[in-house]
């Protein structure tokens, strides 16, 4: 059974942030996927993290998005046509 791009590169890709930030240890992760057949990893996830306040930095959600899943652009970028 596989993990996908999150247990490939999402550990070297996220260490960044958990350093920089000081993260250590989440209070939850979710991950919601496409479906799964049992012998492969998901072709789409998006895992969500939620880590507490550490001294005077306030606490973080992280979301890992994988698979072609992106999140929503801010109205304030979207192009006029």
């Amino acid at each position: 059974m596989g993990v996908g791009a999150i247990g490939d590169m999402g550990a070297h890709l996220i260490d960044h942030t958990m350093w920089a930030l000081n993260l250590g240890l989440p209070t939850t992760v979710e991950t919601i996927s496409t479906p799964f057949n049992g012998a492969s990893y998901p072709h789409a996830t998006l895992t969500f993290y939620d880590f507490p306040a550490r001294d005077s930095m306030p606490p973080v959600k992280l979301t890992w998005y994988d698979g072609g899943l992106k999140p929503t652009s801010p109205k304030r970028l979207e192009t006029k046509s």
